[in-house]
This record gives structure tokens, sequence and C-alpha cells, in this order.
């Protein structure tokens, strides 16, 4: 029986991508909307159109705070110099 639970236990191990003390933080709909300052229903929609990380916990969305981070980044607009203003001088 050792030998059995020994060989689930490495399953396991091999499937975990983190340890517990690596556990992303976790934010919930209305501490994500009070951060982006986006109302919760139209976060919800983001989630079932796929634009957003989340993670689904049964029947509970949570988002993870570092994914978060970095789809803001992906989402930020960045002015690109133009080039023929720029060498007409304007």
């Amino acid at each position: 029986m050792s030998g059995k639970f020994a060989v689930n236990r490495n399953e396991d191990d091999a499937r975990r991508q983190w340890s517990l003390t690596e556990l992303p933080e976790l934010l919930t709909a209305r501490e994500l909307e009070a951060i982006l300052k986006i109302d919760q229903k139209t976060l919800y929609g983001y989630v079932q159109r796929g634009l957003i990380p989340y993670v689904r916990i049964q029947s509970n969305i949570r988002f993870p705070k570092r994914q978060i981070a970095e789809w803001i980044e992906q989402q930020s607009y960045r002015l690109r110099p133009n080039s023929r203003n720029d060498a007409e001088g304007r």
C-alpha cells in the first residue's frame, strides 16, 4: 500500500507547477474591480470571452495577480514615433 501511495505522490509532484510557498496571489473580482476601476460585470464578460487571465475554482473565478500585471502591460498603448513628422522636423 505504501508503494501505491508513493507513486501517486510522485505523480502529484510531477503535475505541480509550483510549491505551496510559490502559489500566486489570487484576486477576487471585487478586488480587481477596485484596482482596475472596471465594473465586476465587465470583468466577468472578459472572462466569458477569454480576454483576461483567470482561474476557476469550482464555481469561483479568481485572477492571478502576476498574470493580471502582465495582461495590463500587454494592453498598454504606447505612442509610436511618427517617422515622417520626425523627418520633416515637426
